[in-house]
């Protein structure tokens, strides 16, 4: 993957209005769905299935509600947006483990993990794991 295929959808949906028909006319539970597609050819649609991996509804963005707002569609496809354009910076400590890893990455990936950089300002905090052990650690000897 490139850095231009990860796209953010914050404004899309700001512009949404939460629709209530698919495009066949069918209910959309809002509350049952569990599974959510967007896909790039279909800027102005998404897909909604309720089960993970069935069959999903097909809902028009571009369709305005009837009361209160104008004619004109919605255009969908300048409400992406490009999300770290300059790459995602990760934590310092985080790319010194990395760096340490190079030996055992393959030569062909190797490039990739040398170009990632890092941020002093960010902080690793992955599910309250922040670098600082809060647990016994015991040693198989």
């Amino acid at each position: 993957m490139e850095k231009n295929d990860f796209l953010g959808v914050s404004k899309m949906m700001k512009a949404i209005v939460n629709r209530k028909k698919d495009i066949k006319g069918d209910g959309v539970s809002w509350l049952k769905t569990k599974e959510i597609n967007i896909y790039k050819d279909k800027p102005g649609r998404i897909f909604l299935s309720t089960t993970h991996g069935g069959s999903p509804q097909e809902v028009d963005l571009n369709k305005r509600p009837k009361r209160g707002t104008q004619n004109a569609p919605l255009r969908f496809s300048n409400l992406y947006e490009q999300l770290w354009p300059e790459g995602k910076l990760i934590s310092q400590p985080k790319l010194d483990d990395i760096k340490s890893l190079l030996p055992l990455i393959p030569s062909d990936a190797r490039q990739y993990y040398e170009n990632l950089a890092a941020s002093q300002d960010l902080e690793d905090d992955v599910e309250g794991f922040n670098g600082s052990i809060d647990f016994d650690i015991e040693d198989e000897d």
